[in-house]
């Protein structure tokens, strides 16, 4: 397969085995804060509805009970009252106490007799709420002074509410309210244990879904694998035959350029040389003027034939093999940049090379070194060309500029081409192609094949 679907298949199963337990406590654990957040918020309502409902029913009561000026004897009466008119209002509620300050923070009433009289007026929430602000927090009975502390082992939730009396709803105390939050707390576990028991199994559900999903996404990446194996193969068998073609018609143009306009060229040489020979030596300057610089030119063209001839397809790499063509191109690469020093080291014999990779070899080394010449600044080139074992191994390396691989093939420049040319001979011959290059550390170039011993 190309894709390995059924490595991640496993990992994803071995991963949601992990994955939804995790989620499943992680919602929990944010479910329960924001269902402790919605709880106080509850609570507080409800607070608020007893604290209104007291001031209804006792607002004569209180209005004595908090003004300074309602003697102690007067007040011990109406807290005996109160207590009691209290006790009915809350009875069959959650709430622990009921204290009731007044605006010097003097604790005036409460449901706990002992805390009468103590004085709360630095704390900062009975502060907030003589301003008309309601302030309610989570307390659990460790954060309470002992003395203080209702009975509530899960927590309670203590509200402050401003006492508003009078025609005006002026603010004439601060209410103290505690609840106790057990019951509360028995609802929100016993609702946090379905919707877990409701998200797991929606979890599973979707990820056994998932996995279905994925088998058959594997099942059509299989196919599609086979389909790009099958063109891939047939890819490479169609850009061989193509390989095979080109070289064949290079073939038949360099013979003909060799043998037909090279022959022609050559006959117009010696006819044109033989006029010149039979023209008297009387002739008008003119003639020998104009026609004796054609002889050179002729001589050129035939040149320039035999070098294009050599360069679409060398003859002799046909006629003498790869070892004598590779010396010949490697010379007349140092006359053409003689500011390119060449350094060549073969170590093989021309029968250990198989015929079918003399052609590949000797393009993969031309498109090297022409890109070396034309791209790298190299001021010299390290060739060689090796047996070794059962293998064949090309190098051509350069101390030129370098490059970033996919530079040429994304800006479309002839280095990523040639790249790839070279890349593709090597692979469709059966060999390997490595590429080593660092933007100012040269490029090293190379290609290895595996032979037969005897070639």
């Amino acid at each position: 397969m190309l894709f390995p679907v059924s490595r991640l298949h496993k990992h994803l199963i071995v991963s949601g085995l992990i994955a939804i337990p995790m989620i499943a406590l992680v919602f929990s654990i944010v479910h329960r804060e924001a269902l402790s957040s919605f709880m106080i918020e509850a609570i507080e309502d409800d607070n608020r509805v007893v604290t209104r409902s007291i001031a209804t029913a006792l607002e004569p009561t209180l209005v004595l009970l908090v003004d300074e000026n309602t003697t102690n004897k007067e007040k011990d009466t109406l807290r005996n009252r109160l207590h009691k008119q209290v006790r009915d209002i809350t009875e069959g509620l959650p709430i622990l106490r009921v204290n009731l300050y007044q605006m010097d923070g003097t604790l005036t009433y409460s449901s706990d007799k002992e805390l009468i009289d103590v004085q709360h007026e630095d704390n900062p929430r009975f502060q907030r709420a003589k301003l008309g602000h309601v302030v309610s927090s989570f307390r659990r009975p460790i954060d309470v002074d002992p003395e203080e502390a209702p009975d509530a082992s899960s927590g309670f939730v203590e509200s402050y509410i401003p006492l508003r009396l009078g025609p005006d709803n002026s603010i004439h105390g601060v209410f103290e309210v505690y609840a106790d939050i057990s019951p509360w707390k028995t609802n929100i576990n016993h609702f946090e244990t379905r919707l877990t028991i409701a998200i797991s199994a929606l979890l599973l559900t979707a990820y056994f879904l998932l996995l279905f999903g994925l088998r058959k996404v594997e099942n059509k990446l299989e196919q599609q694998s086979d389909k790009i194996r099958s063109h891939s193969e047939a890819y490479s068998d169609l850009s061989s035959k193509f390989i095979d073609s080109q070289e064949l018609e290079r073939k038949r143009l360099s013979r003909e350029l060799h043998d037909s306009l090279g022959q022609l060229l050559s006959a117009l040489k010696i006819r044109f040389e033989n006029a010149i020979y039979l023209c008297p030596k009387d002739a008008a300057p003119v003639v020998h003027e104009h026609f004796d610089p054609l002889a050179p030119l002729i001589q050129a063209s035939i040149d320039e034939c035999r070098r294009v001839s050599m360069a679409i397809r060398p003859s002799m790499l046909d006629d003498l093999g790869l070892l004598p063509t590779l010396s010949w191109f490697l010379r007349e690469f140092t006359n053409s940049y003689p500011d390119i020093e060449l350094h060549m080291q073969i170590n093989i014999e021309e029968p250990r090379i198989p015929k079918r990779l003399k052609t590949t070899i000797y393009r993969i080394a031309q498109e090297a070194l022409h890109n070396v010449a034309r791209h790298s600044q190299a001021s010299r080139i390290d060739f060689s060309l090796h047996g070794r074992g059962d293998r064949i191994e090309l190098s051509i390396r350069d101390n030129g500029t370098g490059f970033t691989p996919l530079d040429g093939l994304q800006n479309g420049e002839s280095t990523g081409i040639g790249l790839e040319s070279m890349r593709e001979r090597a692979e469709l011959s059966g060999g390997q192609f490595g590429l080593n290059t660092i933007p100012g550390q040269g490029t090293t170039i190379s290609a290895s094949w595996v032979v037969a011993e005897d070639g």
